[in-house]
This record gives C-alpha cells, structure tokens and sequence, in this order.
C-alpha cells in the first residue's frame, strides 16, 4: 500500500514539474523579440509620357474585289467546263456551256403552236369577211323591202324575218370577232414565252467578267445543275485588301502589318460565331494572294501616355492595383485600364507617379499584405 502511494506522489511530482518547465518556456518566448521580416527585393520602373503604340495579334485574310463568283441563271447540264483550278483566264474568255438542246426544242414547239394559231386566225377572219359581205348584202335587201313596205309591195312579216336576220348576222360578226381576239391573245402569250427561253439561251454561254486566277471550282461537265448554282470563282490580280474579324467586345481602327498602318471600317454584319468583318482600303503594293492568311496587329491605342508594364500590374479580386514608390516608401493604388496591348497598359488614373515597382505577381501580392521592399534598381 505505501508503495502505491509513493509511486503517485512520483507521477504527480513528475507532472507538475513539466507542468512548471512549459510556463517558463512560455514566458521566455513571450519576452523574446519575433525576428525581423526581410524586406522583398523589387525594382522600380520610371513613368513618363511618352509615343504610346499598343497592339494585339490577329490574322487578316488576303481578299480582292476584282474577282467574280460564277453563278448559273438556268438549270440545265453542264456540256463544258473548259478551266481548271489554278488557270488564268481573261475576261471574255467563255467559261461555261449548258446543253440548248432542250431550250432549243421548247422553242420549236412553242413557233409551230404559234403559226398553227395564224393559220386559225386566217380561217376566222375569212369566215367574218364572209359574214360581213351578207350582212351588207342583207341591209341593202331590208332597205327595198322597206321601201316596198310603204306601198304595200312586200309583207310585213317579210320584213321582220329580215331584221331577225341582221340582228342574227351581227351576233355572229362579234362572236367572230371575239374568236380573233381571243387568239392573238393565245399568241401575245406564246411569244412571250418565247422570249423569255430565248432569253434563257443567252445564259447558256457564261464568259469571264473579269481577267483573274480560276481559285475555285465548284462542279464538273456531264453535271445537272439547279438555276443559281456556283460553278467557279474568279480572283483577280487588284483592288486586293486585308479582311480581318473581331470579336464583339472587341473594336479596332487602324491595323498594322509589315510596319505598315491601315485605317479599317466595319461591314456591318456577324458570322455565325458572333464576329465582325472589318476591311481596310485597297493595298496597290500588296504582295500577297487572294486567300492567303497573313499576321497582323490591330492598334489598341496610340497617342502620348505613360505606358505601364504587365510586370508592374497586380490583378487580384477582378481589381487592378500599381504600387506608386516616393521617398521609400510604397502606396497601393487600385487603377482604371483605359487600354491594353502585348506592348503594356495605359491606365487612367496616373497623374502625378513618377515611379512603380515591378516584380512577379506572387511578390507583388506580398507587398500588397504588407511586406517590406527594398528598391535594387530603376528600369526605364
């Protein structure tokens, strides 16, 4: 039993002297100085106004509107086709052949069907000469049996049956008449459509408007073709000009290419993506083909401001911030982008700072926290 209880008092002895030994540490610690944070080693960048050129890299498409797009005005099959891919052809040049035949045959029908209505009208207009010559002769007739009449030299009902016969002869004179004018209206209709096919013929033989490069083809002779069909494209050698589209958000007046700058309008119209098409003016000295795709730039901004560095720039919290150095010392400054490029960013809201430190996000985060800096050197 004593042995029990000394071997408790060892352990509560053990543990309150732990106990004791923790405190001082604790003390000790509390007294002691945290040790001193290392300033961050930046450098600092110097603003000044200055010929600001700001860009962003695109694509721009080589196009000309010296070309042509060849189109079919009538259905039909292709007899010939005599260009390929690739061959230069002048304007004039003939393009395209659809088979007549069947223009040709519609035609024929619609002259014999034409001329058999001339020939009808011919036999009319005998029978209403005919009918017109009795007629006449009838009223000279009705005339002396009128006279007769008067002198009791003829009945009346004589000369009501004449009467009866005139009225009857006229009728038949206007149904006659009626006859002819109904067929010349079947035949004003029927050279109507002959000239409306003959018209079609003309579009059987397609020439070149243009001289250019045949850059694309779209069918093939022995080929049944719908009216409207696109059969080639031509591209001409001038008026060539750089197309380029641009998202919506996106707006843009003036690109550059091969240290050249050209002013660009819109188009007025989206693709199916959204973007729009922008065109630049006419380029003489223009090397390229039509179709080639070439690198361009499109000029965000240009004009004299200070330009500021991507390096020099913290994006936290969709907020921007530069960090202004004077006199040793660094202040935070949230600012509004006016404009950006590959080249930096021009900012609004940077009168008066002369100076900026520049150092990778990670470092420009700490100092935002605030973290010590210690300016090594001055970029220009």
């Amino acid at each position: 039993m004593i042995k029990k209880i000394i071997s408790i008092l060892i352990v509560i002895l053990v543990v309150f002297s732990a106990v004791m030994l923790l405190k001082k540490r604790k003390a000790r610690m509390a007294e002691a100085k945290p040790p001193a944070v290392k300033p961050i080693v930046v450098e600092s960048f110097t603003l000044k106004k200055d010929n600001v050129l700001l860009t962003l890299p695109y694509i721009a498409t080589v196009k000309s509107d010296a070309g042509a797009e060849i189109n079919t005005k009538i259905a039909g099959r292709i007899e010939k086709l005599p260009v390929q891919t690739g061959e230069r052809v002048k304007k004039g040049d003939l393009l395209v052949k659809i088979d007549d035949d069947e223009l040709k045959s519609k035609i024929n029908g619609l002259q014999k069907e034409k001329q058999s209505l001339k020939w009808e009208i011919q036999s009319v207009k005998s029978v209403l000469r005919a009918k017109r010559t009795n007629l006449e002769n009838l009223k000279k007739k009705h005339a002396r049996t009128a006279e007769l009449l008067k002198v009791d030299g003829a009945s009346i009902e004589e000369y009501e049956s004449e009467e009866t016969s005139i009225a009857a002869l006229k009728s038949e004179i206007e149904i006659q008449k009626n006859k002819i004018n109904t067929l010349q209206d079947k035949i004003k209709i029927l050279e109507s459509k002959i000239s409306e096919i003959k018209a079609s013929l003309k579009y059987t033989k397609i020439y070149s408007p243009v001289s250019g490069t045949v850059s694309e083809k779209y069918a093939s002779e022995g080929e049944n073709i719908i009216a409207g069909k696109k059969i080639l494209k031509i591209t001409g050698k001038d008026k060539k000009y750089l197309e380029i589209q641009l998202p919506q958000d996106k707006t843009a007046k003036t690109i550059k290419t091969n240290g050249e700058f050209y002013n660009i309008k819109g188009l007025n119209d989206t693709d199916a993506s959204g973007t729009l098409r922008y065109k630049t003016s006419y380029i003489k000295k223009l090397k390229a083909s039509t179709g080639e795709i070439l690198p361009v730039e499109i000029v965000t901004y240009r004009g004299n401001n200070k330009l500021l560095p991507y390096n020099a720039v913290l994006d936290k919290d969709n907020d921007k911030f530069v960090f202004v150095y004077s006199n040793g010392d660094v202040q935070a400054r949230r600012i509004d982008v006016a404009h950006s490029g590959i080249q930096g960013i021009v900012a609004d809201n940077l009168s008066g700072v002369k100076r900026v430190i520049t150092a990778k996000p990670d470092i420009l985060l700490r100092v935002l926290s605030g973290v010590p800096v210690k300016v090594l050197s001055d970029k220009q």
